[in-house]
């Protein structure tokens, strides 16, 4: 055999090595490509939210101001642009600082319902008409209320405390015929804690431009230790409150601190990475969606103070702050109703759930994030929780819990990502809030001169629903037919004292025919349905009065 002078074999070439490691990364590329595209593809039928990096909502800088009664409140005549992946809107606040429309000076036959709430109420996702308290004036009018005025009075982050402090400040321009306690359920529990514990503080270091004071970031540091699932293994918390113990005076807000003593913004922007296998790891995570889908899994989160879903679990860690969260939210609860009741004005109280409480998907993300077993939580707890402080205060409670579980499009009540309320979410809203508040939004027509026949009708249903509620049978374990054999009795005396109750156009009729009304309704055959007609027998009972400004002494 011949060899040539190049040392290779005549007539025999050599393989191409370096196009076929070319052909074959463009076809690895291809095909990474191809399970690229395949995994959005999958997204968009899933309707994920996962093809556009997770940029957050910008900064709030500037819109703040501290406030020594509420702790900080908006800045009047504000407009700021908020964008994120889900929504594109700008916030603009009135020359009071609130949302909304200009307040007018009240007329007199104007019946006012100032609605207190935090971002849920606020709803600068969506434009100012399609949030739920202007849906919810405009569903009033549509049922014949045309005199009344829905007064938008929340800033994102409040809670019971904030909400307190404002309406004790402002009640003589704000002048309520009726206030909603709006409470989100996610943080509200826990930010009645740092604010109590800390106050606030303005700081550039933070995006929005506010932050909680010091002692309340040591909390919520603090915080990550008294919870087992964490994995930290610390000697028993010596210190508790037990009820009767006095409650801690809320801290007032300290002066400006230095940003090392801030607490650090909920999407604060990371640190760069510097090791390239994790700065690689980091960029797949934020642009592959096939990464996300088939090899990333969620990070999980320790629980801390802030954290909704401790409020969740069947059993809270035995520690001073966690037995004081209800607590305090009771107290701040009550203060605010016997503010409104210095203008004669009644207080209910609304209950906006989690979306981990009724959407299926939520759920199975918040488990994973926080590594949770179903069997650890009890998803009605903090709905519990709330409705038997307030209804201890004679307080109406309306949970949106039930409904949004049963709505057809549950999924879409909330956006994924930012977690409020979606255009739906703030339809739903109001429609259940109507329905509710309406029998307590008499026609300007009616009395509030008490009611002899009213008043008695209402204390016998009163004293029936309690005894049946006592022993247990409205229940959903009682049978249908025992059930309804129980509150036979009370709607056949409703059914007799009809008559007389529509003769009198009083306001105690008002609110006893409605609560008649309810319990002929087929869903009144359970125990939360029953608490609502309860609710309005005990506002018939309270001697609260509805009737316009007009006809009351001058405030």
């Amino acid at each position: 055999m011949s060899v040539s002078a190049s040392g290779s074999i005549p007539g025999r070439a050599r393989f191409p090595w370096l196009q076929a490691c070319v052909l074959l990364a463009a076809l690895g590329l291809l095909l990474l490509f191809g399970v690229e595209i395949g995994a959005r593809l999958y997204s968009v039928a899933r309707g994920d939210l996962s093809l556009r990096p997770d940029q957050g909502v910008q900064g709030e800088q500037g819109l703040y101001r501290l406030d020594p009664d509420a702790g900080y409140a908006m800045n009047p005549n504000a407009r700021l642009r908020l964008v994120t992946a889900e929504y594109d809107q700008v916030l603009e606040t009135n020359s009071r600082g609130l949302v909304g429309p200009e307040l007018p000076a009240k007329a007199g036959d104007e019946f006012r319902v100032v609605v207190l709430g935090d971002s849920y109420t606020v709803g600068s996702q969506v434009p100012y008409e399609q949030n739920y308290t202007a849906v919810l004036e405009r569903l009033l009018h549509q049922a014949g209320h045309p005199n009344v005025r829905i007064v938008n009075v929340a800033s994102g982050g409040w809670s019971t405390f904030n909400q307190a402090g404002f309406l004790r400040a402002n009640r003589a321009w704000l002048q309520p015929d009726l206030v909603v306690v709006a409470s989100f359920l996610g943080n509200d529990i826990a930010e009645n804690v740092f604010a109590t514990r800390g106050g606030y503080q303005l700081t550039t270091e933070h995006r929005d431009g506010l932050t909680w004071g010091p002692d309340a970031a040591d909390l919520l540091r603090k915080s990550d230790e008294w919870f087992p699932s964490n994995g930290v293994q610390l000697p028993p918390d010596r210190s508790h409150w037990r009820a009767g113990d006095p409650m801690p005076t809320p801290v007032p807000n300290p002066p400006s601190a230095p940003a090392a003593a801030t607490v650090p913004a909920r999407r604060s922007t990371p640190a760069p990475i510097t090791d390239p296998v994790l700065a690689a790891k980091d960029f797949l995570r934020q642009h592959s969606v096939a990464y996300r889908l088939l090899i990333a899994r969620p990070q999980r989160v320790h629980l801390n103070l802030s954290s909704f879903e401790w409020l969740l679990l069947r059993d809270y860690p035995d520690t001073y702050w966690v037995e004081l969260a209800w607590p305090l939210a009771e107290q701040y609860l009550v203060q605010i109703q016997e503010t409104a009741a210095a203008s004669n004005a009644p207080t209910v109280l609304m209950l906006i759930p989690h979306p981990g409480q009724f959407d299926d998907r939520a759920h199975r993300e918040m488990l994973d994030r926080y590594d949770l077993d179903a069997r650890e939580l009890d998803l009605d707890r903090p709905q519990r929780e709330f409705r038997q402080r307030a209804e201890a205060h004679a307080i109406p409670v309306l949970d949106l819990l039930p409904a949004f579980r049963a709505h057809p499009q549950r999924a879409e009540l909330y956006l994924r990502r930012d977690t409020h309320f979606t255009a739906l979410g703030h339809q739903a809203t109001a429609e259940q809030l109507a329905a509710f508040l309406e029998p307590l939004v008499p026609p300007a027509t009616l009395a509030s001169a008490s009611s002899a026949t009213a008043l008695a009708l209402a204390r016998r249903l009163h004293e029936a629903l309690e005894r049946l509620t006592r022993e247990g049978r409205l229940t959903r374990e009682v049978p249908p037919r025992e059930r309804r054999a129980s509150v036979e009795a009370l709607r056949e005396d409703c059914r007799r004292g009809r008559g007389a109750l529509q003769a009198e156009e009083t306001i105690p009729a008002h609110l006893v025919m409605a609560a008649c009304l309810n319990m002929e309704s087929d869903d009144f055959l359970a125990a939360p349905e029953a608490a609502m007609a309860k609710s309005y027998l005990e506002l018939a009972l309270s001697g609260a009065t509805f009737a316009p400004k007009s006809t009351r002494a001058p405030q």
